[in-house]
């Protein structure tokens, strides 16, 4: 946001420059209904909280919000799971270079009508990283009240704002290739909530691209695509439990599974389980984001994320705001993928198909 002078004000409100003055310094000779829209365009101008922001020492004006938008408003879950904490923790260390500092914030409720700022009251940042699945209404909304924002695994189309991302596409397309390489050609494919004002779309803009690798998969390797093979859910334990058990039910036959994330892989297994299949004997299964290293068993097959890397270069790309003319940047973080003992070969009577790697991908092979 540009600089507002008493000019400007004067100019907003249809007054003079003295009277901009005397009401600004509280002074008694001016009338009400000239001190009214004096008032009115401090407040819709924005100009008393950026000649707040002037007076701030340095140390404030350093300070770095780390926001984190989730989706759902639930108390009993925490708000700064380890996905988003590795990243925090990335930002934290790059920060600290500087001497700037970083505080942690949550918004809930974003995607249901609840706005910024009633989260945040008149307590607005200056710089502040936006992490995770926020709607264009927040970050616009942020962008309005004079926010310089950096925005963290997400993208919001018709935005001009830096970003960084993990390498979703990329990442993902190595799982399904993994699993091609394997011999699997029935891949269920469990995604994340759709949007509400476009039913066939991701609601989250790193979901959509993993999505979308899932599909460019089938399509690359001639392997014919089962509408019915894909389903979405809140991309939780449970939900995605629910919703392998409901392929199962139906009649769906797969022979490997590829959720969107870890948290989902981990339900997909016990789900599996509860219908008295073994993992990966009779279905193998991969994630997303590797949270859980080895702490599951079977050890996921998924994609490790260096949410350090995250934090970091989104902390740079909220430097480069203030010194760059150059436009937004969109940097891109390179993903690596995990083999695990949650996927194997399927069956007898399964269509073995050559194993093909993309070469910009480690493969990084865990027995464990």
């Amino acid at each position: 946001m540009n600089k507002i002078t008493i000019r400007d004000l004067a100019e907003h409100a249809g007054v003079s420059v003295g009277t901009v003055s005397r009401v600004l310094n509280d002074q008694d000779n001016v009338a009400a209904e000239l001190r009214a829209r004096v008032l009115l365009a401090v407040k819709e101008t924005g100009y008393e909280r950026l000649r707040a922001r002037a007076a701030r020492p340095r140390a404030a004006r350093e300070e770095i919000t780390f926001f984190v938008a989730l989706r759902e408003v639930d108390e009993d879950r925490p708000s700064l799971d380890y996905f988003w904490a590795g990243i925090l923790h990335g930002a934290e260390q790059r920060a600290r270079r500087s001497g700037a500092r970083v505080s942690y914030r949550a918004l809930h409720g974003l995607d249901h009508g609840t706005t910024v700022s009633e989260q945040l009251g008149g307590d607005i940042p200056e710089r502040a990283l936006l992490v995770g699945p926020a709607p264009a209404s927040a970050v616009t909304e942020l962008r309005a009240l004079g926010v310089s924002l950096v925005l963290v695994d997400n993208a919001v189309e018709g935005q001009a704002l830096p970003t960084v991302n993990s390498d979703n596409f990329g990442g993902s397309l190595a799982v399904m290739e993994h699993l091609i390489g394997l011999g699997h050609t029935r891949i269920a494919y469990v995604g994340g909530p759709l949007a509400e004002d476009l039913p066939d779309a991701d609601a989250i803009h790193s979901v959509g691209l993993r999505t979308a690798a899932y599909h460019y998969a089938l399509e690359r390797r001639r392997i014919a695509a089962d509408p019915a093979l894909v389903t979405h859910c809140d991309l939780t334990p449970d939900g995605a439990s629910a919703a392998v058990q409901a392929l199962v039910d139906d009649g769906r036959a797969f022979t490997a599974v590829f959720c969107a994330n870890d948290p989902a892989a981990t339900g997909a297994v016990r789900g599996l389980r509860e219908r008295g299949l073994r993992v990966p004997d009779d279905v193998s299964v991969a994630g997303f984001d590797d949270q859980f290293g080895d702490h599951v068993d079977p050890r996921l097959t998924t994609v490790r994320v260096n949410r350090a890397a995250l934090g970091a270069l989104a902390v740079d790309a909220l430097a480069d705001l203030g010194r760059s003319s150059e436009p937004p940047s969109s940097r891109v973080v390179s993903v690596e993928l995990v083999v695990g003992r949650s996927t194997a070969a399927p069956g007898a009577g399964s269509t073995a198909l050559s194993a093909a790697s993309p070469s910009d991908h480690r493969i990084i092979t865990k027995e464990s």
